[in-house]
């Protein structure tokens, strides 16, 4: 994370999902976007993926908490459980929001009209869709803008 000098992206489906099992299809396009990228990756991957470029890391198990409170990170990429947006939040993280089932839909409603995320369903994840979902949120600094000041807001009581 200390060399992301350019920035870091992470990347996790929590802990019911796994980024494995997504539609080998989905699993190209993130790469193939990813590569092209100057930030580094960290993504929760939950088997070897062959060929991965030098600037993408994947874990079965990473410390999530500790790595949105790296200055360095600057987009989440997030199913919405409510742990996760509750870290990011804290730690004044933009999210591209990609919900899969259950409270994660209305969770990833509620920060869009907060205005610090973006949203893409996994279902409609193609190139396009994902670079622009991921150009808007790391090249508008509105999201950033509003992570931090959420985060101040939260961050501001007993």
């Amino acid at each position: 994370m200390d060399s992301a000098t350019d920035g870091a992206i992470f990347f996790s489906i929590g802990s019911n999902a796994q980024s494995s099992q997504l539609p080998q299809e989905t699993i190209s396009v993130i790469l193939n976007e990813f590569r092209k990228s100057k930030l580094k990756i960290l993504w929760k991957f939950e088997t070897d993926l062959p060929n991965l470029p030098d600037n993408i890391k994947i874990g079965k198990w990473l410390p999530q908490n500790d790595i949105l409170a790296h200055p360095n990170v600057k987009l989440f990429i997030s199913h919405c459980g409510k742990g996760g947006i509750t870290e990011a939040k804290y730690h004044g993280v933009p999210i591209l929001a990609m919900p899969m089932f259950v409270d994660q839909f209305s969770n990833a409603v509620k920060i869009l009209n907060e205005g610090w995320a973006v949203s893409l369903p996994l279902g409609d994840i193609n190139e396009n869709t994902f670079s622009s979902a991921l150009d808007e949120v790391l090249n508008n600094a509105s999201y950033a803008r509003v992570s931090k000041k959420l985060s101040a807001l939260y961050r501001d009581r007993p």
